[in-house]
C-alpha cells in the first residue's frame, strides 16, 4: 500500500515538473514573438529594412521599366586613399554589395564607401576603381557610363551608398570586372545566369 502511494506520488511529480517545463516554453515562445512584432514595429517606423539584401539575392527584380533584373550578390571589399580633392586624404573602405544586369545591358555595381578613420569630409571617385573587360571582343576595356552618389563629399565616420553603371551588349550574359586600387589589381569572373562571381587571373 506505502508503495502504491509512493509510486503515485512519484507519478504525480514528473507530470507536474514536465507540465511546468512546457508552460515555460510556451511562455518563451510567446516572448519571441512579441520581441519579433516589436522589431518590425519599429523598423517600419524608421523606414528600415530588415534582411534588405534577401530579396535581391534570392530572387531577380524588376527595373522601373518591367524588364527583369539579374543580381549577383557580392562580398568583395577593399581599402583605399580618399581624392586629393579634399584634404587631408584619409582611409576608406570600399564595399561592392552587388552587381546586376538589366535586360538592355546595364551593368550596375552598388558600393557603399565608409569612413570610419576621417577627421573631416573627404572624396572619393569611385569611377577609377572599376572596368568591364570582354574577353571576347578581344579583351575591350568598357569605362563606366555613370556614377551615382555623393561621394564628392563624405562626412567622417559614416557610409555613402553609390552606384556605377556601365552599358554592354545585352545579349552577353558573362563579363571580367577589373578592381583597380592603389598598387593593386583584381579580376573578377561575373556570371549573370548562374548569379555567380569568383576571382580569377588574366594574362
Amino acid at each position: 500500500m506505502t508503495k502504491g502511494i509512493t509510486f503515485t506520488i512519484a507519478v504525480l511529480v514528473i507530470v507536474l515538473i514536465g507540465f511546468y517545463f512546457v508552460i515555460s516554453e510556451v511562455s518563451d515562445l510567446r516572448n519571441d514573438l512579441k520581441n519579433l512584432e516589436l522589431t518590425l514595429e519599429i523598423s517600419k517606423k524608421e523606414g528600415g529594412v530588415i534582411g534588405e539584401a534577401t530579396s535581391t539575392e534570392t530572387n531577380d527584380a524588376l527595373s522601373p521599366q518591367g524588364g527583369r533584373i539579374l543580381v549577383i550578390p557580392t562580398a568583395i571589399i577593399f581599402d583605399t586613399i580618399s581624392s586629393p580633392l579634399l584634404e587631408p586624404q584619409t582611409k576608406i573602405t570600399v564595399t561592392v554589395e552587388s552587381i546586376s544586369k538589366t535586360e538592355n545591358g546595364t551593368v550596375s555595381i552598388d558600393i557603399r564607401a565608409f569612413t570610419s578613420e576621417a577627421a573631416a569630409y573627404s572624396a572619393l571617385q569611385p569611377q577609377n576603381f572599376f572596368e568591364l573587360i570582354d574577353l571576347e571582343a578581344g579583351g575591350k576595356t568598357i569605362k563606366p557610363v555613370k556614377t551615382e552618389g555623393a561621394f564628392s563629399s563624405i562626412p567622417p565616420k559614416s557610409a555613402i551608398s553609390g552606384r556605377i553603371s556601365f552599358k554592354i551588349d545585352p545579349v552577353k550574359n558573362s563579363i571580367i570586372l577589373q578592381i583597380n586600387y592603389e598598387d593593386t589589381i583584381k579580376y573578377y569572373e561575373l556570371n549573370f545566369t548562374k548569379k555567380t562571381y569568383k576571382e580569377t587571373v588574366l594574362g
